[in-house]
């Protein structure tokens, strides 16, 4: 299953260009980097895929079959300047099993490499194992020492750049995660909080759950949130296995803002204040409709009469 965060965007480059800058002309550059260079980019590839179906790839094993063809991304183009790949979508392949049931691996190759790109311009925040296979690429092929930076190009978007310092954001910020801990925001709907342990659940926007742990000074803030959408922030522990959040210790907690337009529309009532504010009464008791004085024998001729 794609994730609904990407499935939303438009997430269909033909070609994604990946600048390795500042080594001097093609003729200048050693043909291992070139090959280093593209094999790593297609490691890179196969672990953004395992985002892309919302499986991520484990460190040792083989890949399964649909990561596997949507990393066989086609190259385009080897071009100077210094070196520029190009490299286009995996060729498109139907899945008709399993979990991969209606999934075609070109869709998901085009999603991998905008989640590749996605995991340099948010900081790695997102995809820590994808950012630390760029940590992985830039070391090798020599960013800081033999060339400059890495700089990816999709159609229609800003550039976004890899060089040294980057790259250390990039490290530093894997190596927290992926040991399993660091800094997070997450939203979702709150619910079994227990305040003698001092700890509830979250229930994220794919029916998934974390934990939450909280001081006694956030209960009553946790109380008000119950139930209802909430952003928390604090420090994340990760499954190291799959990456994701499993547990936050929260250090500050935001509720959605109510916002009015032509009065408020998003306000927590009672069920007697809304039928207060609609004019509506009790239900009436039916002994109110009864007609007095009718025997049960012309009730009976009523119905035979309305029966004809």
């Amino acid at each position: 299953m794609i994730p609904d965060d990407v499935e939303r965007r438009v997430l269909a480059p033909e070609v994604l260009e990946f600048k390795l800058e500042g080594g001097g002309g093609l003729e200048d550059v050693p043909a291992e980097d070139v090959g280093v260079f593209i094999i790593e980019l297609v490691r890179l590839v196969a672990r953004a895929a395992g985002h892309a179906i919302n499986r991520p790839v484990k460190d040792t094993g083989r890949y399964e079959a649909l990561v596997k063809a949507a990393s066989q991304v086609r190259l385009k183009a080897v071009e100077s300047g210094s070196v520029r790949v190009a490299l286009a979508p995996s060729r498109s392949e139907q899945f008709l099993m399993g979990d991969n049931l209606g999934l075609d691996a070109q869709d998901v190759s085009q999603r991998a490499m905008v989640i590749a790109r996605e995991a340099i311009e948010g900081g790695g925040s997102r995809y820590p194992d994808v950012a630390r296979v760029w940590v992985e690429l830039a070391d090798r092929v020599g960013v800081g020492k033999r060339y400059e930076r890495i700089v990816v190009v999709e159609p229609g978007r800003p550039p976004v750049s890899l060089d040294a310092r980057v790259r250390e954001q990039l490290r530093d910020l894997a190596e927290r995660t992926l040991h399993g801990m660091g800094t997070d925001v997450v939203s979702g709907v709150l619910f079994a909080a227990d305040f003698e342990k001092l700890t509830a659940k979250l229930r994220l926007g794919n029916g998934s759950q974390i934990e939450v742990d909280f001081d006694l000074e956030h209960a009553e803030e946790i109380k008000r949130a119950l139930r209802n959408m909430t952003t928390i922030a604090g420090h994340a522990q990760y499954d190291r296995r799959t990456n994701r959040i499993v547990n936050v210790r929260l250090e500050h907690i935001d509720r959605p803002v109510q916002l009015a337009l032509a009065g408020e529309f998003w306000v927590d009532k009672s069920a007697r204040q809304l039928l207060e504010e609609q004019g509506v009464t009790r239900a009436p008791d039916p002994s109110w409709f009864r007609i007095a004085d009718v025997s049960a024998a012309e009730w009976d001729e009523f119905f035979e009469a309305i029966a004809d």
